[in-house]
């Protein structure tokens, strides 16, 4: 279920180059021909990439959410805009995903009323953290503290991974995924290319046992200077009562509080309707928020 943050429909200030995702840098990675939408004066300034699959267009690729920024920009002149963009290329409908509700990053929220030419196709739950000045095991229930406080005493190292190391947390990452049935989001390839395209924005994790045994690896984006984003997570077995995850989680939190971060976004846990019930509690029980991811589909009169 979904929950508002207000009525109606707005489009709220973030600067061109505010958030990772609406810059021309990460576009460049992404390999795919886009347009871009600009928004004439009386409308507002912004910019907005779109991508034509078919008969539809759609804002994002490969990213999490909407690509692009408005500022000052009401529903009815971005409607305007994107109808005319769909005569122009017979396509039908668009498809607008919305960022996820986040402190320091909602300044877009959406909840379109009756009137609106907009209107809500998928929402999904989706989890962050609040980085606050304490240490990581604190907000955790005991039986994850005790974990914590075991796989540290006993010389379990959590780091940041080197390039060269890159392979190695790709296969973690893809063992794990590929456990669950889940494809990875990307090649190898692509991975190294945004770590050195965009090596201000990325950064690798890796945890390793005294035996200097690899069990779990997690890459990170930084989206604006308060929000990171989790992009990949994983592990692998690591014995009974064992949670790589945890040891992860506490080393990316540190990072993050000696960055000035406000949030670390954990994504969603599973597709829109179709949550991962153990995922979600297991968000949750880190002491994780819960908002709402919304997608918003303008069709064509």
């Amino acid at each position: 279920m979904c929950y508002p943050l207000g009525t109606g429909l707005a489009f709220k200030a973030l600067s061109i180059e505010e958030h990772l995702f609406g810059s021309e840098a990460y576009l460049a990675l992404q390999g795919k021909e886009a347009f871009t939408i600009m928004p004439p004066p009386t409308f507002g300034a912004g910019r907005l990439f779109c991508f034509q699959h078919g008969k539809g267009l759609a804002t994002q690729y490969k990213s999490p959410f909407t690509q692009g920024h408005f500022e000052q920009m009401g529903h009815l002149g971005l409607a305007k805009m994107l109808t005319e963009e769909m005569v122009a290329r017979g396509a039908h409908e668009t498809l607008l995903q919305l960022p996820p509700m986040l402190p320091g990053l909602a300044k877009w929220h959406a909840w379109p009323d009756a009137n609106s030419a907009f209107k809500v196709v998928a929402c999904a739950a989706n989890y962050h953290l609040v980085i606050s000045p304490l240490p990581f095991a604190q907000q955790l229930p005991a039986d994850q503290r005790r974990v914590l406080r075991r796989q540290f005493a006993a010389g379990w190292q959590t780091r940041l991974a080197t390039a060269y190391e890159l392979p190695l947390v790709y296969d973690v990452l893809a063992s794990n995924r590929a456990s669950k049935g889940y494809p990875m989001p990307l090649t190898l390839t692509e991975l190294q290319a945004a770590f050195k395209t965009l090596p201000e924005h990325y950064r690798a994790y890796v945890v390793s046992t005294p035996a200097d045994l690899l069990v779990g690896a997690a890459v990170v984006v930084e989206v604006t200077g308060l929000v990171w984003y989790t992009f990949m997570l994983g592990h692998i077995s690591a014995g009974p009562g064992a949670s790589p995850i945890l040891s992860l989680l506490a080393q990316i939190w540190a990072d993050a509080q000696n960055a000035g971060v406000a949030v670390l976004d954990l994504g969603t846990a599973g597709l829109p309707g179709q949550e991962h019930m153990g995922l979600a509690a297991f968000k949750r029980s880190l002491g994780a928020v819960q908002t709402a991811k919304i997608m918003l589909r303008l069709s064509r009169n």
